[in-house]
């Protein structure tokens, strides 16, 4: 629908924008009203895929006043750290219910500020200058295997030294260790 080639029917700049404006409320309405309780992914990204596609399409023939709110800067930026957002939000969002148990609304901006910081950084630190360098093998096994391996094993050493608490304390641990051999 969205990449359908010639026959346009969205002449008229006003219905461009009506259907412009009808598929942003889609995918405006599908981020406020879809919740795991919908079993999501599944049939409920329907609406918000289609919304998508369609948004898309109002705008190839023309300038609707959507694509000139979708091309305001911070929007912008938001579809350039996309990749970056969805990587680093449910490590982040894991963490939070490891050590909180539940998200809290201020667990929740916290962690939206961590998730568009920490994209910020890969976007500007791993995703860009990997679009700017021509490649040898050396950088690429670097920046691909290298560098990668050290955050893991990182990581792993981290959590084996804290036992994978987080910030439990020692009494927390204890408690937990009895429950383990029961």
């Amino acid at each position: 629908l969205a990449c359908r080639p010639g026959g346009d029917f969205l002449t008229s700049p006003a219905l461009r924008n009506a259907v412009g404006l009808m598929a942003l409320l889609v995918i405006i309405a599908s981020l406020i009203l879809v919740s795991g309780d919908y079993g999501f992914p599944g049939l409920s990204a329907i609406p918000a895929t289609l919304a998508t596609a369609v948004l898309i399409w109002a705008g190839a023939r023309g300038q609707p006043w959507t694509s000139s709110l979708l091309s305001l800067r911070p929007v912008v930026w938001i579809g350039l750290a996309s990749y970056s957002l969805y990587l680093w939000h449910w490590p982040i969002l894991a963490y939070v219910r490891y050590v909180f148990g539940e998200v809290t609304p201020a667990s929740a901006l916290l962690s939206v500020g961590a998730t568009g910081l920490l994209a910020a950084l890969t976007l500007r630190y791993v995703e860009q200058p990997a679009r700017a360098v021509s490649w040898r093998l050396g950088k690429i096994a670097v920046a691909y295997l290298a560098a990668p391996l050290v955050a893991v094993a990182l990581a792993v050493l981290w959590i084996g030294a804290t036992d994978g608490a987080g910030t439990l304390d020692h009494a927390d641990l204890m408690a937990i260790r009895r429950l383990e051999r029961q």
